[in-house]
C-alpha cells in the first residue's frame, strides 16, 4: 500500500482480503491459460504434437507472469482460499493434459532438458 496513493481502508473497499486481490489478477491469465489449452479438448487432436505447443505456450504464460503466479502459489501453502485459487488455475490445465499423460510427460522431459541443456 505504501507505493500507491491508497490507504489501507481503501484497499478494503476493493478487496475482501489479499487472496481477493490475487483471485482478481489472476483472472484474465486464467482466460489466456483457457485459450491455450481449449485446441486439446477438440476430439481427434494429435495429443503428441497439440500437448507440446500448448505446454510450450503455457510455459512462456508462467515465465511472463511469473511473480503474480508464484506469489499465489506461496500464498496457497498457508491459505484455504489461496490454495483454492491455485489449484482452479492448474486444475484445467491438468484435465487437458489427462487425455494423453505419456505425450504430456515426454514434452515435460523435452522442455526439461532444453531448459537445462540448450538441447
Amino acid at each position: 500500500m505504501e507505493a500507491t496513493t491508497l490507504s489501507r481502508k481503501s484497499f478494503y473497499v476493493y478487496f475482501d482480503n489479499r487472496c481477493d486481490l490475487l483471485r482478481k489478477l489472476v483472472e484474465p491469465l486464467a482466460l489466456e491459460r483457457d485459450a491455450i489449452i481449449a485446441p486439446l479438448l477438440r476430439p481427434g487432436v494429435d495429443m503428441a504434437t497439440g500437448a507440446r505447443e500448448a505446454l510450450v505456450r503455457l510455459a512462456r504464460l508462467y515465465a511472463t507472469h511469473g511473480p503474480l503466479l508464484r506469489a499465489l502459489a506461496e500464498a496457497s501453502s498457508e491459505d484455504h482460499e489461496a490454495k483454492r485459487a491455485w489449484r482452479d488455475f492448474l486444475e484445467p490445465v491438468v484435465q487437458a493434459h489427462s487425455a494423453d499423460p505419456e505425450a504430456a510427460a515426454e514434452t515435460l522431459l523435452v522442455l526439461w532438458s532444453r531448459a537445462l541443456y540448450g538441447a
